[in-house]
Order: C-alpha cells, then structure tokens, then sequence
C-alpha cells in the first residue's frame, strides 16, 4: 500500500518531461522522420547542430547503402567536429565551475 505522505510522492518528475520535450524536439529536427528535403529552410539549416542527423546520415549509408568511408566522410568529420565543441565546452564549463 502506498504512503500518501511518502517523501518521494513529493517530488514532481519535471526534469524527466523537460529531457523528454527536448529528445522530441531533437528527433523531429534531425530527420528520422521528415526528410531533410521536406523541412522549411530554417529547420533544414538547424538540423546540422544535431549530432542524431550525422549519426541517422551514416546508420543509412552503411545499413541501406552499404557505403563505405570514401561516402560518408563528410558525416563522420560533422559529428568529430560537432563532437570537439561540444567536449569543449564541457570542459570549459567543468573549469570555470570546479578550477
């Protein structure tokens, strides 16, 4: 039986909608679902900030095309670099907070 009074009833699962809203949005935008063709022109230029579109890029080419490096370097060098600034600013951030 539950306790009404239970501490852990208290507290309001809001990080986990905020994460939830904020992967539906990403997913939305890095065309798993909506090819880049068919986005407005703003949505297809923000869609190279998401990591999941060079990731969802390479998965196709390899799986579906069975394309190799030669193919799909121009995904993989994306993802490296979206990589690096994000590890960057992690970094950044860690110092500024705990240096």
């Amino acid at each position: 039986m539950m306790n009404p009074f239970d501490p852990a009833l208290e507290r309001e699962p809001q990080p986990e909608a905020d994460f939830q809203s904020l992967m539906k949005i990403e997913t939305n935008s890095a065309s798993a679902w909506t090819p880049p063709e068919a986005m407005p022109a703003g949505m297809r230029e923000a869609m190279f900030l998401s990591p999941l579109y060079y990731f969802i890029e390479m998965g196709y080419g390899i799986l579906l095309k069975g394309a190799g490096l030669d193919v799909l370097w121009d995904s993989l060098l994306g993802l490296a670099l979206l990589g690096m600034v994000i590890f960057g600013f992690g970094v950044w951030r860690f110092k500024r907070q705990f240096g």
